[in-house]
């Protein structure tokens, strides 16, 4: 009969086998690993940068691992099962993961890209649609006095819009060496509708902006180019109202019942512009297009006042005379409507659209009124009939 010898295992006791206790922590840090990839990757390119930045770390620890004895191994090995075996371990890092994504569905960003190397502009984010109007006060409905000369019960009713503008949520810059600019923005996790502007575009159409998604956006070919929109006064509009009273200056959209989008006072010949927030600057084809706007008018005026006294109308010479005279008060009125001064919009212009304006005088009478169908560049003389 053969006997049987007792063997020994050297190094004690056997580890134990790998449960589901440490599977499950094991499991959710493996998905939060990938989740946090994932979003950054769309969301926070910051957080993505610092993940990147740690993979030469774990394959320096990878190829540390492979030098390490049997028997180191196998303490490290336990005292992480150990770890995992926690409940706290678990529950800790299942807290954070809840947390995580709870964050991902109320944050998103959305990416602007620049097509126009040479561009430089300051890109507004703002919530709602493009065509959206915050909450509007009483538009000014009649000429604004020092006094109540005149009788006119609302005399001092005067209110401003500048409040009514919409609000932006951030802005960034964005020229070739900002390009793209991601806007981080909080939002609901059934999304959120935002918009953007610059002094010189506007967006066409809302953007819908969602979780766990990045839209993105050519700049500035998926932009609406916003029109240059100058006010100018000329003298009759001033004439008979008395000293210290302003005359209220209202657009409108389409028409004379559209929606209020500015209202201001107008007290001198400076010219006003129209825009949403900043100022577009003034060059000089704009200075040499209002002197040639002021010419034809004084001829066709010249022409008019020939036919309704019955002489003959004037002859390209005698034309050619007026304008030389005319060209001193030209030059001094261009010059007033130079220094204009902003009117703020409820929401931006666009280049197509009809606008209808209108000025108010005493006892809110209409002074002067119009429509206009906008282009690049808009000029709205200001004049009674």
């Amino acid at each position: 009969m053969t006997a049987q010898l007792p063997i020994e295992i050297s190094g004690g006791s056997p580890p134990e086998p790998t449960t589901a206790v440490e599977l499950r922590p094991l499991f959710l840090l493996l998905v939060l690993d990938g989740a946090v990839g994932i979003w950054s990757s769309l969301h926070a390119p910051a957080l993505q940068r610092f993940f990147i930045s740690q993979i030469p770390l774990a394959g320096l620890v990878g190829l540390i691992w492979g030098f390490l004895e049997a028997d180191l191994k196998s303490v490290v090995a336990a005292r992480i099962a150990s770890v995992l075996r926690n409940p706290i371990a678990y529950w800790s890092i299942a807290a954070f993961s809840i947390l995580f994504f709870i964050v991902t569905l109320v944050r998103s960003t959305v990416e602007i890209r620049a097509l126009d190397p040479t561009s430089s502009e300051v890109l507004f984010v703002v919530a709602g649609g493009p065509r959206d109007l915050p909450p509007a006060t009483p538009a000014i409905d009649s000429a604004i006095c020092a006094n109540a000369a005149g009788g006119d019960t609302n005399i001092h009713r005067i209110t401003s819009l500048a409040g009514s503008t919409p609000a932006p949520l951030d802005s960034e810059l964005l020229n070739r060496l900002t390009t793209p600019v991601n806007f981080g923005l909080w939002i609901l996790p059934v999304g959120r509708e935002v918009w953007f502007y610059t002094s010189t575009h506007a967006s066409a159409r809302s953007t819908r902006v969602w979780p766990w998604w990045r839209p993105s956006l050519q700049y500035p070919d998926e932009f609406d180019e916003v029109p240059r929109v100058h006010a100018l006064p000329l003298f009759p509009l001033f004439r008979g109202l008395p000293t210290g009273c302003s005359l209220a200056f209202i657009v409108r959209e389409h028409d004379s019942g559209g929606t209020l989008l500015a209202a201001d006072t107008l007290s001198s010949l400076a010219g006003l512009q129209l825009v949403l927030r900043d100022s577009m600057p003034l060059d000089t084809l704009s200075r040499r297009r209002w002197d040639d706007s002021l010419r034809l008018r004084t001829r066709r005026a010249a022409i008019a006042d020939a036919e309704r006294s019955g002489a003959a109308p004037p002859d390209s010479s005698a034309l050619a005379q007026n304008d030389l005279t005319g060209a001193p008060g030209r030059a001094t009125l261009v010059t007033r409507w130079s220094a204009y001064r902003l009117v703020n919009t409820r929401r931006p212009l666009h280049v197509g659209e009809r606008i209808y304006w209108e000025v108010r005088g005493l006892h809110r009478a209409i002074v002067a009124s119009g429509e206009v169908v906008l282009t690049h560049e808009t000029d709205i003389l200001l004049s009674s009939p």
